[in-house]
């Protein structure tokens, strides 16, 4: 019996964590017939989108706090994984910002308040070196991107 009751408390802890994440997506924009509408680089358009943060997912799955929060992160259980799970996600959408100047303070407090991160492990995130592609000269090496 008590195997039951939990799996059906897991399933509505993901349940919960997909809307929320599904939430802060924000609204897709349409044409007349359904059909979404795609910016220049074929990504949906969306209306509203929103960072996911941990405060928001504590308040989605009715969560007093933080604290309260971290703690069952801790449990071994099914739910302790799931809650992992979520709070990896919502880094990863952090380190991702870290690319852009306009988000990249944001996203350095929040990683290194929430996710635990050095000012070392963040400067190398943002010193990933990536390839631009140049009209004139075709493809060329850049130092960093910054």
């Amino acid at each position: 019996m008590g195997k039951k009751i939990e799996s059906r408390r897991t399933q509505d802890v993901k349940q919960k964590i997909e809307e929320y994440f599904k939430e802060c997506k924000g609204e897709l924009v349409a044409d007349n017939r359904g059909k979404p509408i795609l910016d220049r680089f074929g990504r949906d358009i969306r209306i509203n989108p929103v960072i996911p943060t941990l405060s928001g997912l504590c308040y989605a799955l009715d969560f007093k706090n933080l604290k309260e929060f971290r703690e069952a992160m801790g449990n071994d259980d099914g739910i302790g994984h799931i809650l992992n799970r979520a709070k990896t996600y919502i880094d990863s959408c952090y380190e991702a910002l870290l690319a852009d100047k306009k988000t990249f303070d944001g996203a350095k407090y929040y990683l290194s308040c929430q996710a635990g991160w050095s000012d070392e492990q963040i400067s190398q995130a943002q010193g990933i070196p990536v390839q631009i592609y140049l009209p004139s000269n075709g493809m060329e090496n850049a130092n960093y991107v910054n």
